[in-house]
């Protein structure tokens, strides 16, 4: 049977992604993790940061017109700011 991963690890991994913006298929070979593994525990470890820190993220939608979406990391300070676009068209 294999060994779970860490969570150290996944913290790790889901730090990056949204730091660097880099594609799962790097991550991949960065860590020694598969992407389809890492694509599945994304989502838990975003959900799990958010409803650790819901009460200090603060939302701000920005609707463009075309329609596709663009998630920007920023850091400033010690804080970690993602932008989401709405984009349509």
């Amino acid at each position: 049977m294999r060994q779970a991963i860490p969570a150290k690890i996944k913290l790790e991994i889901t730090l990056r992604y949204l730091a660097t913006g880099d594609s799962l298929a790097s991550l991949q070979y960065l860590y020694r993790v598969p992407k389809c593994t890492i694509s599945t525990f994304l989502g838990e470890v975003l959900d799990a940061i958010y409803n650790g820190l819901k009460e200090h993220i603060k939302v701000i939608f920005v609707f463009i017109k075309e329609l596709y979406f663009l998630i920007k990391p920023i850091n400033i300070s010690n804080m970690l700011i993602i932008i989401v676009e709405l984009k349509t068209s």
